[in-house]
């Protein structure tokens, strides 16, 4: 039954009257003159019986209309009873790095969960509040994607929720936890959504000068109600000590080595504050054993220092190389770094030599081999310890060798090969292999432009011209240029400190011809600068063309001391592709395969230990395994659950989140000027939405439960004015006695 139709029940209302009025009873007057006396008293009070009866008649009918209106089940606008409308509120909550950082005695963190307290409160959040919230880290992530009525017990269970999490690592995408928030669907689209962004302050990962997203933003809000907004909301507007040392991350020459291989370790100190930050004191550590301690100078605002160490793996295996400060400023989480190194043993790498020769200056292998310390060959016989470990074979049995066995092939000197194994040969370099191309005697510059080069779309970029130089007159040569452009294969060769690749001699080449595309990298040129060595990338793989022997017939390079290095390099170079990558960037996907000599059961389990120091359990079909939730920095170890280590992979953080510069007032304009609010204060005039055309009921408050409590208190009170005035009426007093 509807409300209108209850309320034709209010003429009940008039039934106390009536029989109030019917019970007044016109009395026979008998004039005795003994009662003049009387008369005057009994009107007195006659008098207050009547203002005593229409207050019970008043009672009863006020009992009468709160039933009535009860039944109705009645509301009343919010603001009539001075509360507020329900509001759809998400609260996003800042977890990047810096709110790490002390400020006093308390991390940023902790306050902010007090600074959320203080929000509930002057926001008067309440259960008529429909209340979510959004982590802000490296992706945004709902604390409870199901909002919850903002009572008590609610806001204290996601409070202590959220004091038993921690910052993580990694910057927080704050303006992609914005538009999450204005994405999400209204629990009620009636509602006004109110988004409050409780940070640190930090200016960093805002981008105000990102127009087009903050525009959109600025759209997506325009279609809530009336009073929807967007609000920051720091722990303090006063200033605190942004001031920090920062140690980025350990860069590695190589993340594949090979054991007693001297390896350097660099890594880059910055100052964030606006001092100088006095000396520092950094200590090298391999697997938590400390190495070396090196002492940084003070290094002054906003300017960086790199310190490194030297240092050789007498054993295989993975190392964790981290380079760790002696705390002391505000934020102690990034005073260290950590990279993985890899020191491998046993690489294969196929060697293919063309058609033999008597002379040993015409036999490039035998330089090639020399250079990487030896091999074993088929016919037995001693072998050297080597990071790589060749194979030589002949060209003619290139068609029937498994080529996915090895990660690099060189082809040395070989004369022209049938057209399925360049298939095969293409095919392995896309996969992620590594092929070093050198030419010589035995190649046919015809067939190379032709099947190698294939109007640019075979293995190799360039085409080449018929050999130029006389081999025979070593008086005549052309000099090489030690290499100027950073490429990760040359940075050895470049020190002609150490070493002599300018004193190289090339006596006959093959020269490049046409026009250089722009994806390929010059790794050795003349002095006249004609590129001698060229590289590209193939899908996956790498290619090097080399347009001298690996031999010393056609030049003296093998004779230098360089030759051994240059070897070391470019191999390590091909064969990166194919190895494991160990240090990534965040999302990166990490992907492996057990080794071997780890042993694992189809039955077994891998446990993930998270940066976060959370762990998961997955599985390894087939011993690979792939792993895609990479975004937070810091190392991901994995284990066999109740076994030995399998891997770990270490993620870098960003670096510019450990500058704790807070928002200055050219920040705090640019967000004013697309629609965000600071702390308290007053929005502009309110926005109107594209969906609300003003017509909107206002939200009500039901007051049913109010009037049947007045149905019972007017009932009391009647009854209790009822025997009073029954009593004073007739008064229990004695008779009088004659």
């Amino acid at each position: 039954m509807g409300f209108a139709a209850i309320l034709f029940g209010l003429p009940l209302a008039a039934l106390p009257v009536i029989v109030h009025l019917l019970a007044r009873r016109r009395k026979q007057v008998v004039n005795w003159g003994a009662m003049q006396f009387l008369i005057a008293a009994r009107q007195k009070a006659k008098r207050n019986w009547r203002l005593r009866d229409l207050l019970l008649l008043a009672l009863r009918v006020l009992v009468l209309v709160a039933l009535i209106f009860a039944i109705s089940r009645p509301s009343v606008p919010i603001a009539w009873l001075g509360g507020h409308e329900p509001r759809d509120i998400i609260v996003i909550i800042d977890e990047s790095m810096s709110t790490a950082a002390l400020d006093g005695t308390e991390t940023i963190y902790e306050r902010q969960q007090q600074e959320l307290e203080k929000l509930f409160t002057e926001y008067d959040i309440d259960s008529t509040d429909h209340l979510r919230v959004l982590i802000a880290g490296a992706a945004p992530e709902w604390l409870s994607e199901i909002a919850v009525q903002a009572d008590s017990a609610s806001t204290k269970a996601i409070l202590k929720t959220l004091m038993e999490r921690k910052p993580s690592l990694a910057s927080a995408d704050l303006q992609g936890a914005i538009e999450t928030s204005l994405a999400a669907a209204s629990t009620n689209p009636g509602l006004a959504r109110h988004i409050f962004v409780v940070t640190d302050g930090q200016a960093y990962g805002w981008n105000p000068d990102m127009n087009s997203r903050w525009s959109a933003a600025q759209d997506k809000l325009k279609e809530y109600p009336d009073g929807s907004e967007i609000r920051i909301w720091t722990p303090t507007d006063e200033a605190i000590d942004t001031s920090n040392l920062v140690v980025q991350k350990v860069e590695l020459a190589r993340e594949v080595v090979a054991a007693m291989e001297p390896v350097m370790f660099r890594a880059t100190v910055t100052n964030f504050g606006t001092n100088d930050s006095g000396t520092a004191i950094l200590h090298w550590l391999v697997n938590d054993q400390e190495i070396g301690v090196v002492t940084v100078p003070s290094i002054a605002p906003n300017a960086d220092s790199t310190v490194g160490l030297e240092h050789s793996f007498p054993t295989p295996g993975l190392f964790q190389v981290t380079c760790r400060m002696d705390g002391g400023d505000v934020l102690e989480v990034d005073d260290q770094a950590t990279a993985i190194i890899e020191v491998a043993t046993g690489i294969p790498v196929l060697i293919v030599e063309g058609a033999p020769s008597e002379d040993p200056l015409e036999t490039d292998s035998a330089y090639l081999l020399a250079a990487l310390g030896g091999f074993t060959d088929d016919d037995g016989g001693e072998s050297v310890a080597t990071a790589f470990k060749p194979t030589l074979i002949n060209a003619s049995a290139l068609d029937g060798t498994d080529l996915t066995e090895y990660k690099v092939i060189v082809l040395a000197n070989v004369p022209p090969v049938s057209g399925e194994v360049i298939t095969q040969l293409t095919s392995f370099v896309r996969a992620g292999g590594g092929l070093w191309i050198s030419l010589g005697d035995q190649m046919n510059p015809d067939w190379f432009n032709s099947t190698l080069f294939a109007k640019g779309a075979g293995l190799v970029p360039v085409e080449i011209s018929p050999a130029e130089g006389n081999a025979d007159e070593r008086k005549d040569f052309e000099m090489v240029s030690p290499p100027t452009q950073p490429h990760p294969a040359t940075l050895l060769l470049a020190d002609t400190n150490k070493l002599d690749i300018d004193r190289a001699h090339i006596y006959r080449r093959f020269p490049f011809a046409g026009a250089m595309p722009r994806d390929l990298s010059v790794l050795l040129q003349l002095d006249n600068g004609n590129p001698l060595t060229i590289e590209r990338q193939l899908g996956n793989g790498r290619v090097i063309v080399q347009t001298v022997p690996l031999g010393a017939s056609w030049s003296n390079m093998p004779l230098l001391l360089s030759y051994v290095a240059m070897v070391h390099e470019w191999l390590w170079y091909l064969v990166e592709p194919s190895m494991t990558a160990r240090n990534l960037k965040p999302g990166a996907p990490i992907a492996f395969e057990i080794d071997d000599q780890i042993p694992i059961s189809s039955d077994d389990t891998l446990s993930l230990q998270l940066p976060s120091g959370e762990s998961i359990e997955m599985q390894a079909p087939d011993r690979k395994v792939r792993y895609t939730a990479t975004l937070n920095p810091g190392l991901y170890h994995f284990e066999i659950k109740g076994g030995p280590e399998v891997a770990t992979f270490s993620v870098e953080r960003d670096p510019e989140e450990s500058n704790l510069a807070r928002f200055d007032e050219a920040d705090i304009a640019k967000l004013h000027a697309v629609g965000l609010l600071f702390g308290t204060e007053k929005g502009n005039q309110p926005q109107t939405s594209d969906n609300n055309d003003g017509t909107r009921p206002p939200a009500k408050e039901p007051i049913w439960e109010w009037l049947l409590v007045g149905v019972i208190v007017f009932l009391v009170s009647e009854s209790l004015l009822a025997l009073w005035i029954s009593k004073g009426r007739n008064p229990n007093t004695a008779g009088a006695s004659m």
